[in-house]
C-alpha cells in the first residue's frame, strides 16, 4: 500500500536507510576483529582524526558484536485474562517503508471457554500461541485506516477489539531537505519531528480530532460504543517552536511543541 505523499519524510537519510547501515556494520563487526591497540595508536599518530573515526568504529563493533538491533517488524501477544472470557494484548511495531517507526496496539476479548481464537491459541492458563497469520496480516495492513484495521483484526481473530491504537514517529523535517506542500511558513530554518497518534475504544467517550497536519476522515462511521481519538504532537528546536504553534493554533488544534535541544545543553 502506497501512503500519502504528504507523509512521505523530508530527511536525507531515511531511517531503514541507518538501519540497514547498522545491520551491515554488525555482519562486519561479528565476522571478525578490530585493529589491536598498536594500530589504533599508529593512526592516532599519523592522523588525529583518521585514529578518532576508527577508535570510534572499535567502539561501535565492539557494542555490534554484544547486542541486537530491532527488527523492522515485531509482534507480541499476551494473555490479560481467561476467565470468563480470554483477553489478549497485542503489540506490532513496524519501520515502515517511508522510515517512520510504527506502533499499533489492541486489547481484544474471545468468546468465553474457547481455546482458539483464529491464529491465537490460548495454551494453558496463562501462554499463547500465535500463528504466523497474524504478522502477515498486519504487515499488509498496517497503513489501512483504523476502524477498517479494527474490523479486519475482529474477523480474523474472532473476538471483540475493544481498544486499538496506532501510533507514528515521524516524519522527521530538516534543514536542507523538501518539505511537502502546507508545510508551516520558515519551518525549513529548524528541526521537527512529529508524533501522531489515534485510538478507538471502549472508555473514549467522545470522539475529537486534534491533528494540524491531517485532516479527520469524511464520513467515518464510529462504532456503537466506542470513540475515535487522534492527535499530533511535535518536537522541534527553539527558532520553529513559535511557528508551529501558531499554524496549529489557526488549524484549530492547540498540540504540544517539545523543544529539541542540541546534547549537551
Amino acid at each position: 500500500m502506497l501512503l500519502p505523499a504528504e507523509l512521505v519524510p523530508a530527511t536525507q537519510m531515511p531511517a531503514y536507510a541507518w538501519l540497514d547501515r547498522a545491520r551491515a556494520e554488525q555482519v562486519v563487526a561479528r565476522g571478525g576483529g578490530d585493529r589491536d591497540a598498536a594500530d589504533l595508536a599508529r593512526a592516532q599518530a599519523l592522523d588525529p582524526d583518521l585514529g578518532a573515526r576508527l577508535r570510534a568504529r572499535a567502539r561501535l563493533h565492539a557494542f555490534l558484536r554484544t547486542h541486537d538491533l530491532l527488527p523492522t517488524t515485531r509482534l507480541e501477544v499476551k494473555v490479560v485474562r481467561i476467565d470468563p472470557a480470554p483477553i489478549f494484548a497485542l503489540t506490532y511495531d513496524r519501520l515502515t517503508p517511508d522510515g517512520r517507526w510504527m506502533r499499533v496496539r489492541g486489547r481484544v476479548v474471545g468468546r468465553p471457554h474457547i481455546s482458539r481464537h483464529g491464529p491465537l491459541v490460548v495454551v494453558g492458563r496463562t501462554g499463547v500461541r500465535v500463528e504466523p497469520g497474524l504478522q502477515h496480516l498486519l504487515t499488509r495492513h498496517f497503513a489501512t485506516p483504523l476502524l477498517a484495521l479494527r474490523e479486519q483484526l475482529g474477523v480474523a481473530l474472532e473476538v471483540r477489539v475493544e481498544r486499538l491504537s496506532r501510533t507514528w514517529v515521524g516524519p522527521f523535517w530538516t534543514p536542507g531537505a523538501p518539505l511537502p506542500e502546507g508545510a508551516p511558513e520558515g519551518i525549513e530554518r529548524g528541526l521537527v519531528l512529529h508524533l501522531s497518534s489515534e485510538v478507538v475504544a471502549d472508555d473514549v467517550h467522545q470522539s475529537r480530532h486534534r491533528d494540524p497536519w491531517l485532516a479527520p476522515p469524511a464520513h467515518e462511521r464510529v462504532p456503537r460504543g466506542q470513540g475515535v481519538y487522534r492527535e499530533r504532537r511535535f518536537a522541534a528546536t527553539s527558532n520553529v517552536v513559535g511557528r508551529l504553534e501558531a499554524w496549529s493554533a489557526a488549524r484549530g488544534c492547540e498540540v504540544p511543541v517539545a523543544l529539541l535541544r542540541p546534547p549537551g545543553r
